[in-house]
């Protein structure tokens, strides 16, 4: 019953969101389990922004992960980026290399999961490459396993501009949602919140779907 309560919460937030205008984040994901510790996979996501106005940003992320112990985890990742600021402008295409170090333990009924990620991105200029920005960001994740296909949970991602400042941070609440085996649906409401401004507050939704094997 708390299960199904969560789940009307989060939808009817959803709902009050979409009044407002929020912005749209869909991908597919497709993970390659080798072994216990090996895997690799691929993602592809498409935003939109201004209440489904127009196509911000679509990228394609390929990795793989290691995992070292039962509760950490190392991963690398490239991410090709295509992104414009309004309907207006052109794309302009991002190149993004990242490495991951995930660290998650369960205490009774509560999952933690600390991620620290280190990100380096050039972008095209014209034919020209150039540094865009590293990043440091660190994402801290509770979650509640049970017994259902339901898995709750709220998370949390600072970014921090190296050499400069903490610029943003980004808040999560979804539900994990596992339809069988190899296949799950990840959706929630998120929000990129900037920590040196004060740009009006945009809420996102956000749907991805999964596929293991």
């Amino acid at each position: 019953m708390k299960r199904f309560l969560l789940l009307l919460l989060i939808f009817g937030f959803s709902q009050k969101l979409a009044a407002q205008g929020p912005g749209f984040w869909g991908g597919v994901g497709i993970e390659k389990k080798f072994n216990k510790q090996f895997s690799a996979g691929i993602n592809t996501q498409f935003r939109f922004a201004d209440s489904f106005s127009f196509l911000q940003t679509n990228l394609i992320d390929a990795g793989t992960s290691y995992k070292l112990h039962k509760n950490f985890e190392v991963s690398a990742n490239y991410r090709y980026i295509t992104r414009r600021k309004s309907e207006l402008k052109n794309f302009k295409t991002r190149y993004r290399f990242y490495v991951d170090a995930a660290y998650s333990k369960k205490f009774k009924h509560i999952k933690f999961e600390n991620r620290v990620r280190y990100q380096h991105q050039f972008q095209d200029n014209s034919g020209e490459l150039a540094f865009d920005a590293s990043y440091l960001r660190n994402k801290l994740e509770v979650s509640i396993p049970n017994k259902t296909k339901f898995t709750p949970y709220f998370s949390g991602d600072l970014f921090y501009r190296i050499g400069s400042v903490f610029d943003q941070i980004r808040p999560k609440i979804g539900i994990d949602f596992k339809l069988n085996k190899h296949n799950s649906i990840d959706a929630g409401v998120l929000s990129n919140i900037s920590l040196i401004n004060t740009e009006t507050f945009i809420p996102i939704i956000n749907i991805d779907y999964k596929f293991k094997f």
